[in-house]
């Protein structure tokens, strides 16, 4: 099989997101707003520093997913409008 093929064929994550979505459907109201926020001023809010809290909440996801997710290079790219 070639790479092309391969990718062609890798299949995505089940419902259309990433991990960081699926994390956030599970928050509460509050925390999803806190999220959404830190999502928006990324200066202010890195990658790590938000891995980092939402590993310390109990979540496991790495910096590299929510670099992803922002950059909209991840599953649910084109499922809302844009990354969050």
């Amino acid at each position: 099989m070639s790479l092309a093929d391969a990718l062609n064929e890798t299949p995505g994550r089940s419902g259309g997101k990433c991990i960081l979505m699926h994390i956030r459907d599970t928050l509460s109201e509050v925390d999803r707003a806190t999220l959404d926020k830190w999502n928006e001023d990324t200066r202010a809010f890195t990658a790590p520093k938000v891995a980092k809290a939402l590993r310390a909440s109990g979540h496991t996801i790495s910096a590299s997913s929510i670099r992803n997710h922002r950059a909209g290079d991840c599953p649910c790219y084109g499922v809302h409008d844009g990354p969050r």
